[in-house]
């Protein structure tokens, strides 16, 4: 792992970048960084791979994680290159996510401030049941921006556990030393989200493994 490693920005080539930056800025709240970057020369030259280098742009500051949190970063170059429209599908980096308190809301906002629209506003549910309402617009040079708002699910958000007898999921602390793993998908998908607590009372009860095999008898005449 690389040391000292710690995410800084995200990157935007722009064709306008004080028109791009100032749609961050109206629409999301982002904060400019100063000082304004103004770069040319022959160490660009030598860092872009990119002769006659020269660009110019902004940092702004993400909304939702304080002074030092990490930037968006817009810059204009020239020479631009041209290249394909962004998608929502394409290999590589995609799209930037903002989670706000209303999609529809929010949607609106970017329409108003000349954004696109790409999908649908939509809710999909994780297994653990907490639901997010999401879509994709773009803003003003078409680049896809998500929009999020996360909701608790059927249960308040909170996933309730379910105790499950420690042998029927393998754990070898039966009697004899072994288990009696259940095949189920049921437990498969409970395990998957977390769900699933292994219990045994005879072991947590203090009872060794091995041991002797206890059973319940029922006394004569009921």
């Amino acid at each position: 792992m690389i040391e000292g490693a710690r995410y800084a920005h995200t990157n935007l080539i722009a064709r306008d970048w004080r028109a791009l930056a100032g749609f961050y800025e109206v629409v999301f709240g982002c904060t400019p960084v100063p000082p304004e970057r103004d770069y040319a020369g022959p160490a660009l030259e030598a860092g872009t791979g990119v002769a006659g280098a020269a660009l110019a742009g902004v940092h702004l500051r993400l909304p939702g994680h304080g002074p030092e949190g990490p930037t968006l970063e817009i810059y204009a170059y020239s020479p631009c290159a041209d290249g394909p429209p962004p998608a929502v599908n394409r290999p590589g980096l995609a799209h930037l996510a903002f989670e706000v308190a209303s999609v529809e809301g929010a949607r609106r906002e970017v329409l108003a401030a000349g954004g696109g629209s790409v999908g649908e506003v939509v809710t999909l549910t994780t297994l653990a049941g907490t639901q997010v309402t999401w879509c994709y617009v773009t803003d003003p040079e078409g680049n896809i921006v998500e929009l999020q708002a996360w909701k608790e699910g059927a249960y308040g958000g909170k996933m309730h556990l379910i105790l499950v007898s420690a042998c029927l999921l393998g754990h070898p602390v039966r009697y004899d030393g072994g288990g009696a793993e259940l095949e189920s998908h049921v437990l498969r998908r409970w395990a998957a989200e977390g769900r699933v607590v292994a219990v045994c009372p005879e072991v947590d009860g203090g009872l060794p493994t091995p041991r002797p095999p206890a059973e319940i008898s029922r006394a004569g005449g009921g």
